[in-house]
């Protein structure tokens, strides 16, 4: 969403730029086409060209610029320490960081209160988008009822479109669904024959642009968009071109000689300020204020010719303009180039440090130790020494982290460090809570990833979550059961079975133990060094 945001702002502000520069240099129709550019980008995600043959790089994407001044900001806010934390006891025994009992009212306050936040946000987002959404439906079924119940049906002799004269009408104006538009004209247009051949014609160019398909667009697009101002100025710039567009081909149509007098019907039309911005109507309406049809009779006047070389510039422009805001650029060698859940396109790879421990007898904190994730194959547990994937049926360490060298051994205080697991056990997360950082480990592939924290991405992944309550459990062990007990399914009875971390009393690295059912397994052995 933040990359759509940014790439749309930057391409309307470069399309609002490149408008006034080319001003009347142009085809206002060509100008008019250019906003066909801001609704692709709004409704569809970058263009990856790292899978093209030949691999082509694009150092210029606006994005990359975003997430490297992002990046260095947050590589500098929240660079490693090796400073003591509050909540951690410093002695060491035996080699082994001690910790006192963990306390995650704290934690969960303010987990709670990152929650809150981001479903406050949320919430104000679709309130705004219904809010939009009844306003413009609102004055459209207003105006449409205005029109029903006033017209009268005029019969125009080989004109493709129904004509309705409609009374206190304040301007001529296409209108319908699709399939039923008609063109509405006012009483005082009817009994002017020029006035209504130029009418006629203009609504007409405006059918065959499509314009009343693209008003519709437009109005989804506010509403969905309605806090970005960029958004509001394309819609309010895209409808002044709409016109200027239409205006285009009507001469053309008409012919040059008819330039002046065509001018002068806009001008006789003419109306006071809308009571509804036009840009929320579905309707195309022919004239509106003194203010916006002041451009308009400019253009007619002026008659601005295209030159060749500027028509080959403006494509040119345009072509470095979708390179800044639509392609992906190929990802540097310390980038991501698999789709992993929960992982960003700004995450950088780092190395992964594995745990080396040569003493079986030293001596673990029960309370440091947690299960995070249990399976018939296998489970992912942290000790004082990192965090560990053990084989079940390969009876052996898989794979380690090295928790110290990524800041994340702390067990509470404002470093504490928290962990989850994907419910396929395909990937850990963990991410200090006093940090927007985190890291992304990749269990299969052995990679490590730093990047942003994002509550809302993160809530949308299905973590694994089946733990149980102890205090219900006829759980029976000679020693400490460390952390959570999870819940399993035996498949040879398919009865409910529970894995848990256990400790004998001596407490050593040797004495920890999976125990699943009926089996006992230790976890640090001599073959696991």
């Amino acid at each position: 969403m933040i990359e759509i945001i940014i790439s749309s702002s930057v391409l309307i502000f470069l399309l609002c730029v490149l408008r006034l520069v080319l001003k009347r240099k142009i085809s206002c129709r060509l100008q008019y086409a250019l906003w066909l550019l801001v609704v692709l980008r709004l409704i569809i995600p970058n263009i990856p060209i790292y899978d093209v043959q030949p691999a082509i790089d694009n150092p210029y994407n606006v994005m990359n610029a975003f997430y490297m001044i992002r990046n260095q900001i947050n590589s500098t806010k929240h660079k490693p320490d090796d400073t003591k934390v509050e909540g951690i006891t410093a002695s060491k025994y035996n080699g082994v960081l001690e910790t006192p009992a963990k306390d995650d009212s704290n934690l969960n306050i303010k987990a709670k209160e990152e929650i809150n936040r981001v479903y406050i946000i949320r919430l104000i987002w679709f309130l705004g988008i219904f809010l939009i959404a009844v306003w413009i439906i609102f004055v459209n079924t207003r105006f449409i009822k205005q029109l029903l119940n006033n017209r009268t049906l005029v019969k125009i002799e080989n004109y493709r479109l129904p004509v309705y004269v409609v009374e206190h009408l304040s301007s001529p104006c296409l209108y319908g669904i699709l399939g039923k538009q008609a063109v509405y004209i006012t009483p005082d247009v009817l009994n002017d024959k020029q006035q209504l051949k130029h009418v006629l014609v203009h609504e007409f160019c405006h059918y065959k642009q499509l314009d009343y398909l693209w008003a519709v667009v437009r109005c989804i697009l506010v509403s969905i968009y309605w806090f970005n101002p960029f958004i509001w100025i394309a819609a309010i710039l895209s409808k002044r071109d709409c016109e200027l567009a239409c205006d285009e081909l009507v001469i053309k149509n008409l012919g040059q000689e008819e330039r002046i007098n065509y001018g002068n019907t806009l001008i006789a039309l003419i109306i006071k300020e809308a009571k509804t911005p036009n840009y929320l109507s579905l309707g195309t309406t022919m004239v509106e204020s003194k203010k916006s049809i002041k451009e308009r009779i400019k253009m007619i006047a002026m008659r601005p010719k295209m030159l060749l070389i500027t028509f080959i510039g403006t494509l040119a422009i345009i072509v470095v303009i979708v390179a800044v805001t639509f392609i992906t650029t190929r990802p540097e060698n310390n980038q991501v180039v698999i789709n992993i859940e929960g992982l960003s396109e700004d995450a950088i790879k780092k190395d992964v440090i594995s745990v080396k421990w040569t003493r079986d007898d030293m001596i673990l904190a029960p309370d440091f130790s947690e299960l995070y994730y249990a399976s018939d194959d296998y489970i992912i547990f942290k000790v004082n020494l990192g965090l560990f994937i053990y084989d079940i049926n390969a009876n052996k360490i898989i794979r380690s982290l090295d928790l110290e060298s990524i800041q994340c051994q702390y067990a509470e205080g404002d470093n504490y460090c928290a962990i989850n697991v994907s419910e396929d056990g395909d990937s850990v997360y963990l991410r200090p809570i006093s940090k927007e950082m985190m890291y992304v480990y990749v269990i299969q592939d052995n990679i490590l990833y730093y990047q942003p924290f994002h509550l809302e991405v993160m809530a949308d992944i299905e973590m694994f979550n089946d733990f149980t309550d102890t205090t219900h459990l006829d759980v029976k062990s000679d020693g400490a059961i460390c952390g959570r007990i999870v819940e399993l399914k035996d498949n040879e009875t398919s009865k409910i079975k529970y894995g848990y971390l256990s400790i004998k009393p001596q407490y050593r690295l040797k004495d920890l133990r999976y125990i699943t059912g009926k089996e006992e397994i230790f976890l640090f052995t001599e073959e696991n060094q």
